[in-house]
């Protein structure tokens, strides 16, 4: 570039400084009023993520007692097809109570609800939050992988809450990439 190497007439002594000093409190007025406006983007998109994650962890409850029912009808007829006609009943609901019991989602379901509930409120509190709302994003991602491990192998309703879980997961990864842009 021609001149580019070329001294021109410098500027007196201390004048570049004075020059940029005086243009640094309403740089960083301006970069404080940036950070700001990106901090309640972020804050209202997390909102929105959380949000999600609850509509579809209700739609998930709305599915759960029809699957624990087609968990109790698989039980019926494996044990059918291996002893045949001969199960006793009360011998069937002790197995299909112990299956159901391990296959039931309510606790995921609750604890999914908690950790968003904590999430919000440190949204609401503020400060220096970006590592706490990792980990809990962290922790509703084993609960919607626990929800997704439990009903799969099952159709029907169960296929309604592995959709709802992937949404979860979806929302999740989402939140996960905007609560890295948080100190």
């Amino acid at each position: 570039m021609p001149g580019a190497l070329e001294a021109a007439a410098l500027p007196a002594e201390g004048a570049l400084e004075a020059s940029v000093l005086g243009k640094m409190d309403d740089l960083l007025k301006r970069l404080d009023q940036m950070r700001e406006e990106e901090g309640r983007g972020i804050d209202r998109e997390l909102r929105q993520r959380m949000a999600h994650v609850e509509e579809a962890a209700k739609a998930v409850e709305k599915h759960r007692q029809a699957v624990l029912q087609t968990y109790v009808g698989k039980l019926k007829a494996r044990m059918h097809e291996m002893i045949g006609s001969q199960v006793e009943p009360e011998r069937l609901l002790q197995e299909a109570a112990l299956l159901v019991d391990r296959s039931d989602i309510q606790e995921e379901l609750v604890r999914l609800d908690t950790h968003v509930k904590h999430f919000l409120g440190l949204l609401e509190q503020g400060g220096e939050v970006g590592k706490k709302l990792d980990f809990l994003l962290q922790e509703m991602n084993r609960e919607a992988n626990t929800l997704l491990s439990k009903t799969s192998g099952l159709a029907g309703e169960a296929l309604n809450i592995t959709e709802m879980g992937l949404a979860i997961k979806t929302e999740l990864e989402k939140a996960r990439e905007q609560v890295q842009n948080i100190e």
